[in-house]
């Protein structure tokens, strides 16, 4: 076998600078093929040796063997024989592993005994030998002459905060969320995966496959290139017999019987002899029932509790259960896996069916045995074997995906018998407990066994204790207590009276002990409260009281007269003690400097945990803070702490840093200027940062120096020469820094500890603006290059005046002001117009602004059409007495700016299509149309006025022709808008300009689809039809309704007809009325026309259903019946009347000046022009419109729309 070697490198090696590496042809080179393969200072050596000659034996008779020596990590076994004893579970485990990943590739019918070696010879403590065996195993398989369908290649994947790690180390492991290996074939297929997780979710675990399938085909292509190199010649087989088609199918015939009986529910691993009614040795586990094992301690093992001190035994024979309290419950499911191979490319899967809940037989005959287990959560564990050469990576996730649900079907019939752990355990059942006794009553005592129980300490304050029973644990407890009973803490109980030892009298009050081993505590004069004849009471901030009491009266007088003249009371006094207020920390500000201090211990190595109980103690108490503030001021005692620092961190004593950390992070929560002036100085910093990397929770400490030495850059746009300066500006990042990266989040109890760290970073920010302001040469220098317009733009950005960055400022600054007072923005805007153009007004630059937003998604336009929304809504307009702040602002808006505002909708509307339809632009004419909307309900006078004299509506309904829908949405919802104010005049306009069309024609442009579009448009006729709009319905049905009765999924339309016909009918029966003769109350009702515009023209009486035109029709009565005869269309046969309407060619006709067709011109039923001759008795209407509605008789405003449109129709009874 010739020599050669090659190296894979992957992402994960890269990252650790290390590469795999493959070797061959030095070591086993009379095996039929060798590898070595290394990773970092792991090695393991992998031979293969398969037999000439077949085996008696029908299925492929192949045996690995992974062995770790003691050797390769350099030890001696610690047996007695100190040598290898058997096999470990590890190394069985390890060969189930590699076995599983290449027997898929051994052609069929090879029954050859081959054997695959795997010996460890180095192991560095860092990465894991088996991934690199599966590697060695197909390395040696491919560079020998065994017939092998490989090379395959084999990774680990781990997932450490969000990220995937390719082979991580041991160390990452540890911190892994998922532990998956996975063998890939060529092609991106797979032949194996083994995993352990806690309760990943499937789309990360489909994920990590599929990266470890990626990097697996890394490996593959430098075992090919090793096997080219070498030249391998595999060794051809003798073809196995094939026996005849009749002779398979007699066999079949007479064994079907038994081999149904055997593999009939066949879903067990290991069969008892009893099983077939045999006779049979009863033996350990095989490799087959320990992998199962393994498989199955995987999915429970991430619902145990981290806590549960319990060893755990799960056999498949479980009859009772003691009650493990699992997080939640597990299932888990078996997916089999039937395919037929493509005749032409038999590596390819022609077709294949996936199952679920496999039997044994189905096991036994599939392709595939994938085993999932998991939570509702995620997935625990997961076990795949192929018994061809590989599987498609989609067939691999339909697997997951099917196991997933099956799983969950699983767990809820389980959740329906059990839903959670039970709450009580078994009455005679162990029992495991922690106690923090006194360790100085324990002390010497060790492990402590009894024939009931068992004490041993876990740590210096922690010991547990175990016990058989219920029974022996209270033993335990009472043996405790027992011998802890003379350094027991008492429990004080509130309202109770205690009799104290006095230990020390004070000027500021008298040190007192309750109890034997109690530390004696401050008893301060201001917290005494009044005097009984033995009894002295006082008050704590904590809301209890507190009492000293002394046998004889004479001592508690000697005592109480004590504490008076220190507080400087009247010994007479029953109550001497004031409330504590916020005005007592003041008090303390001003304490002298004589006073007691917090006696600190010496500032020594061995002393910091004394220290750093002391600093956590004082923190609840605002007198202690305060003096403790003091006393750390004094003698440097700050600067002696964080030299200890150093001298801990050179020692590597991590017990010593984390106490560090605790008294630097209590001394920033004493909230002291003055400590802070000494902490943030340039000397000490840095070990103020080195302190806090140090916390006790992690498990490594932060690089928080390193980010703010090397990482973070300070660079001067425009040298800074005041030294001062510069360090100030450090000083201020520094701090800044602990503030919002390095301290943790306070507490609700502690978020007012750090205010004055605020205070001082603001102070120092002011103070270096101050300092800037003085310096004349800097501010010069840097409005100098600003103005320059020979500076690069790359200098600019570095000044501030980055473009978009100026932009966004002052869009947020804007904000503020239009947030903080709408009305002095107005106020100020109205004032322009005297004193600049109208182009520069404030208002016309923020649209503009909002118009020519360069950002995709249009954020800075959305948010200026928000500040322009609240500068114009009237319900936050003032009404002063001396002005209407409504009236002149939107008089204002609609003459200087509203032309702006719609300048890019009516750029865009000038033809029937738009003419610009990109996304963008869409956007920008869907958020002019947004504040249009809400001006048509605001604004009802200007905004009408607006509309009409622009044609408006005509421009937007264009824009229904829209490809973006959310845009023609948009349109339609104006028009809505427009049709609920239910006012006349825009109805008119809405008939005139035949408005409806482009809305009808989207509606039947958009077929039968029933999306938001259809209901929309279907909506506003709805509401037509609800709101009884009687000028609009007979303008739908009179023009549109041929188009519209085939829509029948809606009542919509029919309604409208409806409606139509109701209103005609009705207005039949107005103009049939037989001629009668009106009494006065009749007479005086229709001639009084005071009711107001918009009034309901139905009323009870049958009178004044009447149009008002009836009374011109009764006077015309008296006149000579050929003028009658000219005032009234034809009666049809059937009683109805003919109305016509005329629109686009009446309009057209009154544009052009010319009066409205004659009734003589009315088109005729069959388009032909005719008279109407009709005969007597009948009504001729002489108009071209529908007469279903009477407009009101306004003059003014008739005068007012014949001026805004010539196009305008008569009225009914003009």
């Amino acid at each position: 076998m010739c020599g050669c070697a090659t190296k894979v490198s992957g992402t994960a090696m890269e990252r650790h600078e290390k590469k795999l590496e493959i070797s061959t042809g030095k070591l086993a080179r009379f095996a039929d093929g060798s590898a070595v393969v290394q990773l970092g200072d792991t090695t393991v050596m992998v031979t293969a040796v398969s037999k000439t000659k077949p085996s008696l034996s029908q299925f492929m008779p192949l045996v690995v063997d992974y062995r770790q020596k003691a050797a390769a990590a350099g030890r001696i076994p610690t047996n007695h024989l100190r040598r290898e004893l058997g096999t470990t579970e590890n190394e069985i485990l390890t060969s189930r592993l590699i076995d599983r990943a290449i027997r898929p590739l051994f052609p069929a019918g090879y029954f050859y005994d081959t054997q695959v070696l795997c010996n460890l010879l180095a192991v560095d403590g860092v990465n894991d030998p088996d991934v690199l065996a599966i590697n060695g195993a197909s390395a040696a398989l491919t560079l020998s002459d065994i017939p092998w369908n490989g090379p395959i290649g084999a990774v680990r994947i781990g997932l450490v905060d969000g990220e995937f790690l390719v082979n991580p180390t041991r160390k990452e492991m540890a911190s892994s969320t998922i532990n998956l290996i996975v063998a890939g074939a060529p092609l991106s297929q797979v032949v194996m995966i083994e995993a352990s997780a806690e309760n990943v979710l499937q789309q990360d675990f489909c994920h990590a496959v599929k990266v470890g399938v990626k990097h697996t085909q890394q490996i593959i292509l430098a075992i090919q290139q090793m096997a080219r190199e070498a030249k391998v010649t595999k060794r051809t087989p003798p073809k196995i017999f094939s026996a005849p088609k009749e002779m398979i199918e007699h066999t079949r015939q007479l064994a079907s019987e038994k081999v149904y009986a055997v593999f009939t529910d066949f879903t067990h691993d290991k069969f008892p002899p009893y099983a077939t009614n045999e006779i049979g040795k009863m033996s350990g586990m095989n490799r087959r029932e320990l992998g199962h094992g393994a498989l199955a301690e995987k999915s429970l093992r991430p619902v145990i509790p981290k806590d549960f001190p319990f060893t755990i035994r799960v056999t498949s024979e479980v009859l009772e259960s003691n009650g493990v309290p699992i997080t939640s419950a597990v299932a888990g499911v078996a997916i089999g896996l039937i395919s037929k191979a493509n005749p032409e490319k038999p590596s390819e899967i022609q077709d294949y069916r996936i199952l679920t809940d496999i039997l044994g037989i189905e096991d036994y005959l599939g392709d595939m045995d994938f085993k999932l287990a998991g939570t509702n959560k995620g997935i625990n564990a997961l076990q795949a074997d192929v018994k061809i050469p590989g599987l498609p990576l989609k067939l691999v996730m339909e697997a997951i995906q099917q196991a997933t649900v099956a799983k969950r079907e699983i767990l809820g019939i389980m959740n329906n018998t059990i839903a959670k752990p039970r709450a009580n355990r078994k009455e005679n059942g162990p029992v495991v407990e922690s106690q923090c006794p006194d360790e100085h009553a324990l002390l010497g005592q060790g492990a402590i066994t009894s024939a009931d129980y068992k004490l041993k300490q876990v740590d210096e304050e922690t010991f547990s204790v175990f016990a058989p029973t219920p029974g022996a644990m209270n033993e335990a407890q009472e043996f405790i207590t027992e011998i802890c009973k003379d350094d027991q803490e008492q429990q004080l109980e509130f309202g109770a009276v205690y009799t104290a030892t006095i230990m020390e009298i004070r000027d500021i009050g008298v040190m007192v002990k309750l109890y034997p081993n109690m530390s004696a505590v401050l008893l301060h004069n201001s917290q005494l409260d009044h005097k009984r004849d033995t009894l002295i009471v006082w008050s704590e901030a904590e809301n209890y009281d507190l009492a000293l009491s002394f046998q004889e009266k004479a001592g508690c007088d000697e005592i109480w007269e004590k504490i008076c003249q220190v507080q400087g009371k009247d010994p007479a006094l029953e109550i001497t003690q004031d409330p504590i207020d916020e005005s007592e920390e003041e008090r303390f500000e001003e304490m002298p400097e004589t006073s007691h201090l917090v006696e600190l211990p010496p500032c020594e190595l061995a002393r910091l945990e004394e220290i750093a109980d002391l600093v956590t103690s004082v923190l609840s108490s605002p007198i202690r803070r305060e003096k403790l503030a003091l006393a750390l001021m004094s003698e440097g005692y700050m600067k002696k702490l964080l030299q200890l620092f150093q001298v801990c961190e050179d020692l590597d004593n991590r017990e010593g840093l984390h106490h560090l950390y605790e008294i630097v992070r209590g001394v920033l929560f004493l909230n002291k200027a003055a400590l802070f002036e000494v902490m943030f100085s340039d000397d000490c910093i840095m070990d103020v940062v080195g302190c806090l990397e140090y916390d006790p929770a992690l498990v490594q400490p932060k690089r928080h120096r390193e980010f703010l030495t090397k990482t973070a850059k300070f660079k001067e746009v425009i040298p800074i020469t005041d030294s001062e300066l510069r360090q100030k500006i450090h000083q201020t990042y520094r701090v800044q820094y602990i503030q919002d990266i390095i301290l943790p989040t306070p507490s609700v109890f502690e978020e007012n500890f750090l205010s004055t760290l605020t205070s001082f970073i603001f102070f120092n920010k002011v103070e270096i603006v101050s300092m800037l302001q003085e310096d004349e040469k800097f501010l010069t220098e840097v409005f100098a290059q600003l103005t320059d317009e020979a500076t690069e733009d790359g200098k600019r950005r570095e000044l501030g005046m980055d473009d978009l960055q100026v932009r966004a400022a002052a869009t947020d600054i804007f904000s503020y002001l239009v947030e903080f007072s709408p009305s002095m923005v107005r106020e100020f805007v109205m004032q322009e117009p005297q004193q600049t153009d109208d182009d520069v007004l404030l208002i016309n630059v923020v649209i503009k602004q909002m118009i020519c937003d360069s950002d995709p998604e249009l954020g800075g336009a959305v948010q200026l059409m928000g500040l322009l929304r609240t500068l114009i809504d009237p319900e936050n307009m003032l009404t002063p007495t001396n002005k209407t702040e409504k009236t002149e602002f939107l008089s204002f808006f609609y003459k200087y700016c509203m032309q702006v505002l719609t300048a890019p909708l009516l750029a865009n509307t000038v033809e029937e299509k738009k003419s610009k339809d990109n996304f963008q632009t869409a956007q920008l004419l869907a958020l002019i149309l947004e504040l249009l909307t809400f001006c048509v309900e605001h604004h009802t006078y200007h905004i009408k006025t607006y509309i009409m004299n622009k044609d408006l509506l005509r421009r937007v309904l264009v824009l229904m022709n829209s490809k973006h829908t959310f845009l023609a949405l948009c349109a339609l919802r104006f028009m809505r808008r427009i049709i609920g104010q239910k006012d006349e005049y825009y109805n008119r306009y809405i008939i005139k300009g035949n408005l409806f069309e482009p809305v009808i024609n989207t509606l039947l442009d958009n077929g039968t689809r029933y999306n938001l579009l259809n209901s929309a448009i279907i909506e506003l006729f709805e509401f037509i039809k609800v709101e009884d709009i009687k000028s609009l319905i007979a303008h739908i049905i009179d023009n549109y309704f041929t188009a519209l009765e085939s829509i029948e999924y809606v009542q919509t339309f029919k309604g409208l007809k409806g409606r139509y016909e109701q209103e005609k009918d009705r207005q039949t029966l107005r103009l049939n009325r037989d001629a009668r003769t009106l009494d006065g109350d009749e007479e005086m009702w229709f001639n009084d026309d005071d009711y107001e515009e918009g009034e309901a023209v139905e009323k009870s009486r049958p009178e004044e259903e009447f149009p008002e035109s009836y009374g011109k029709y009764m006077e015309a009565k008296k006149v000579k019946e050929s003028d009658n005869k000219e005032n009234f269309p034809k009666q049809t046969p059937t009683g109805s009347f003919k109305l016509t309407f005329s629109h686009s060619a009446g309009a057209a006709n009154g544009a052009n000046g010319k009066p409205a067709a004659s009734p003589a011109a009315a088109a005729s039923p069959n388009g032909s022009p005719a008279k109407s001759a009709a005969p007597p008795g009948a009504l001729v209407v002489k108009t071209a419109m529908v007469g279903l509605v009477d407009y009101p008789d306004d003059e003014d405003e008739e005068e007012e729309d014949e001026e805004q449109s010539p196009r305008k129709r008569p009225r009914l009874g003009s």
